[in-house]
């Protein structure tokens, strides 16, 4: 893992396998790690797989925040604010995570430096991706929004295919739709026009940005 200086920071999964502390479990794709509203029980840092971070609004909308992937950690605001969950986490794949409670995480920032140092890095890039997104959130044109969503998707779960950067994620329509805050029925319309354009392709539920000037 690297910092926003290019520093390597110690993988935390070793940190926590050298000191005996976390519970390493599974969930299958759609099970929820935790609940809006739950109270905390277990800092969760992800060894494998990808979840959504979500919250449900008083009507019934569905506000996706973030995908997270392997070496994020959460849980870790809630700890240290007032220990209730504000969203709900939910894996969109098969994932293994550690689960580290409350008095073994007070106790690897103490043992730990690097771990120390590894929080810290998280949060200060979630305190500036929160920045960035309600930026872009702030821009009424929806495609725009969805534009630059698919580029930081790309950016963080690409992979390099012949074509260009396919994002290494299977998302619907629907999931696009509430990471930008549209209804699906506009983001259908949106993909097919910058499908024809040539901004991007659709194979099975992958997208594929097609230039990689698009990434810049």
């Amino acid at each position: 893992m690297i910092n926003p200086k290019g520093k390597k920071l110690v993988d935390p999964t070793e940190i926590l396998e050298q000191l005996h502390l976390g519970k390493l479990v599974h969930y299958k794709k759609g099970q929820i790690l935790y609940s809006q509203g739950d109270p905390l029980k277990f800092i969760i840092l992800i060894k494998a797989g990808k979840v959504k971070i979500y919250s449900l609004s008083v009507d019934g909308k569905i506000y996706t925040y973030r995908i997270h992937g392997s070496l994020q950690i959460m849980g870790d605001v809630a700890l240290l604010l007032n220990g209730i969950h504000k969203s709900t986490c939910e894996a969109i794949e098969d994932v293994s995570a550690y689960l580290i409670s409350p008095e073994e995480f007070e106790t690897l920032l103490n043992l730990s430096p690097s771990f120390s140092r590894f929080v810290m890095v998280e949060l200060a890039q979630s305190v500036r991706m929160y920045a960035r997104e309600a930026e872009y959130l702030g821009i009424e044109n929806v495609e725009k929004r969805l534009r630059y969503t698919l580029i930081r998707l790309a950016n963080e779960y690409g992979r390099n295919v012949d074509e260009g950067t396919m994002i290494n994620l299977r998302l619907t329509h629907e999931e696009l739709a509430e990471l930008i805050g549209a209804r699906r029925s506009t983001v259908t319309s949106l993909i097919k026009k910058l499908s024809r354009e040539g901004f991007l392709k659709v194979i099975s539920h992958y997208f594929i940005l097609l230039s990689k000037e698009n990434l810049d």
